[in-house]
């Protein structure tokens, strides 16, 4: 059964109060302080939960888009291996053998000597008082030096052995460091819970309001006007775009964008020996707005213009290739424009860039280090509602 890890990568809207309104949304979903919220955030992005099941996955991409969250799924490899399985090789036993001894020498063969007669003994020694008193070993050995322990040391008025006082300063410095700990107040040390039971909650109470909605949307057929789908396809040369705009009562709910870059041309091969490099290009990039994530302004009171103007951001994945390999990154979108509620007709502008830094830079492509890149792509749009 194929596993999966939900990474939570920040908020779909890239501005300080969609970073804002995402951490509120987790912290009051899953009950957790601010600290847990902030220390979740500090190094994005962040594996929030490992070894989910397919229909696991679905519960947790729901509750976190409802939020306002940019997620990744990633299939992790194959199951490790179960505790208590694993075997060791065992070597075979090492042979002894016997330790081999060495051969005695061969004896040499007795040789006949004349027989001598032998020598005349020596005279006796002379006993004197001297040699008496000098062949006399004493009974006692000498004594064995003992070690000097070393002097106490006098502390507050209390003498003290150093081994005493070497265990007194241990004790005091693991007090020492109790009570910093106590005292610090250090709340980074608390870390964000996220469990299965809260997300199948959460997706229950979403279920529920879903199905009274579309009660309440049955009982009143006429109440609120159907979505109106407005499509864009563009193609400058460049890149080449396509881009949704749902309309409802008035007022745009969603942006779906899409994005993939023209490869250039293949380099000739006297332009490879002369070293050419072909610039990045977007394979594929794909970003969705919300409604959180769009802004509306109401026309003025004025009998000459209905338009309405609005700005949207987004975030989402770009998959880049250039002449080394391919490389992803994080992308941001920012789509701005106008539109009059009586007519289908939606007008205005895209950027994409790998950071909002960048939608102030002229378009480029680069490749910096690894498989990471610097890019920023715009273009001009014009929606209509399909035929």
């Amino acid at each position: 059964m194929k596993r999966y890890s939900f990474l939570l990568h920040g908020a779909a809207d890239s501005s300080p109060g969609g970073l804002s309104q995402l951490k509120a949304k987790i912290g009051a979903a899953f009950k957790l302080s601010d600290a847990a919220v902030n220390s979740l955030f500090k190094n994005l992005p962040v594996t929030l939960k490992k070894g989910l099941e397919e229909h696991q996955v679905e519960n947790y991409k729901r509750v976190f888009a409802q939020m306002g969250a940019l997620v990744e799924i990633v299939e992790e490899g194959g199951p490790a291996a179960p505790q208590g399985e694993m075997k060791l090789a065992i070597e075979d036993p090492i042979q002894t053998a016997p330790i081999p001894t060495e051969p005695k020498e061969a004896e040499a063969p007795a040789m006949r000597a004349e027989p001598k007669s032998p020598p005349p003994p020596p005279p006796p020694p002379i006993s004197t008082p001297e040699s008496i008193a000098t062949d006399v070993v004493p009974d006692t050995e000498p004594e064995a030096e003992i070690e000097a322990e070393p002097a106490d040391i006098s502390v507050l008025g209390f003498s003290l052995s150093p081994r005493a006082l070497a265990v007194i300063s241990g004790v005091l410095v693991l007090l020492i460091i109790a009570v910093v700990a106590l005292f610090s107040g250090d709340d980074s040390a608390e870390k964000a819970t996220i469990d299965d039971d809260t997300v199948k909650k959460i997706v229950t109470e979403q279920t529920k309001e879903s199905n009274s909605a579309r009660v309440k949307g049955a009982a009143q057929p006429d109440s609120v006007e159907p979505p109106v789908a407005l499509t864009a396809r563009t193609n400058d040369g460049i890149s080449a775009s396509d881009i949704t705009i749902l309309i409802q009562d008035k007022k745009i709910s969603e942006i779906e964008f899409t994005l993939q870059s023209i490869p250039p041309e293949k380099l000739t091969p006297d332009q490879v020996v002369a070293g050419v490099v072909r610039k990045p290009w977007i394979e594929r990039a794909e970003l969705t707005a919300s409604a959180e994530a769009i802004t509306s302004e109401l026309p003025a009171n004025s009998p000459t213009t209905n338009r309405i103007t609005f700005s949207a951001n987004a975030s989402g994945r770009a998959y880049l290739r250039d002449d080394q390999g391919t490389g992803r990154a994080i992308s941001h979108l920012r789509i701005s424009g106008s539109y009059d509620p009586t007519q289908a007709v939606v007008t205005g502008k895209w950027m994409i860039a790998d950071s909002p830094e960048n939608f102030s830079a002229s378009p480029f492509a680069e490749r910096v280090a690894g498989d990471k890149f610097h890019f920023l792509l715009q273009g001009e749009f014009t929606a209509t509602r399909a035929p």
